[in-house]
């Protein structure tokens, strides 16, 4: 079934788009998500599942080669969604965790006596205004201890409750919300705008991507040993000569990190023959 669900999905799509020389030009849409990331069809490779564990899936990634003489390397933000939300919320611990560069999960995990990975989800269920039923189902516990855990997280980090607030009422009375940059992201009904802390953070990284690629546009615009071929999520896949990786790494983690924000922006770099195949580049941590 794993299988066939690839060949359907992928394999096929992939051989129906490809060129005479075997390689794929998906579309990239810049309107094609509601907070601003850009989308990908014809096939849509962000899809491409993550390594997992799970047998034949983890395979599809495998397929996307570098061409002959050319290296695959991945910039990915490292926690940047929560990283923006500090930077919003100002609040003392998420403040602490980033500019100490300290693990944020183990960090929420020891203030609330949970194990990381619930610790994990909270953290990352918040900017996504997670409520108990939906962490209750997330984590196979009951609403009640959901609703006493996110109570208590909630206490860990009062600032994000307050963001939260403030941004639910300001797309009331104003119908929007603007991010960093000064685009809106716009309310039409009052029940959507409980969901305008996450369009603040969402919109903001999408924001960031964007500014990301048009100056890494500018960079090697008159380059021969770099192509930016694809972005996924929070990551940015590039074409690099093989020659030219320890000179274009640093150039680009500049220009994916320079952002006027109250804590660090961190990338992290993987490089391989394949995106399936990816290691951590000299320097970087597994």
């Amino acid at each position: 079934r794993a299988m066939s669900k690839l060949a359907g999905s992928f394999y096929r799509p992939f051989l129906e788009h490809r060129d005479a020389a075997g390689r794929i030009h998906p579309n990239i849409k810049l309107h094609g998500t509601v907070s601003g990331r850009p989308s990908c069809s014809s096939p849509n490779l962000q899809a491409l599942p993550r390594a997992s564990g799970n047998g034949p899936m983890d395979a599809g990634r495998h397929a996307v080669i570098a061409p002959e003489g050319w290296t695959i390397v991945s910039f990915d933000w490292s926690q940047i969604e929560l990283r923006l939300l500090a930077h919003y919320t100002q609040d003392p611990n998420l403040m602490q965790a980033y500019t100490e560069d300290l693990d944020l999960h183990q960090m929420t995990a020891s203030f609330m006596s949970v194990d990381r990975d619930w610790a994990k989800r909270l953290n990352f269920g918040s900017v996504y205004g997670i409520g108990p039923s939906g962490f209750a189902k997330a984590a196979r516990i009951s609403e009640a201890k959901a609703k006493e855990v996110l109570s208590k997280w909630h206490d860990t980090y009062p600032s994000v409750r307050r963001l939260h607030r403030a941004c639910e009422n300001k797309a009331k009375s104003q119908g929007f919300v603007s991010m960093w940059t000064g685009r809106r992201k716009r309310y039409d009904n009052d029940w959507e705008c409980h969901k305008a802390m996450s369009g603040l953070i969402q919109g903001g990284v999408a924001e960031i991507m964007r500014h990301t690629i048009t100056r890494a546009y500018r960079e090697f615009e008159d380059s021969d040993d770099v192509r930016l071929f694809l972005q996924v999520h929070d990551d940015l896949l590039v074409y690099v000569r093989e020659g030219a990786v320890a000179d274009t790494v640093p150039v680009f983690k500049r220009i994916m990190e320079e952002f006027p924000f109250r804590v660090p922006i961190k990338t992290n770099v993987k490089a391989g023959r394949s995106w399936g195949s990816l290691q951590p580049t000299a320097g970087e941590d597994a």
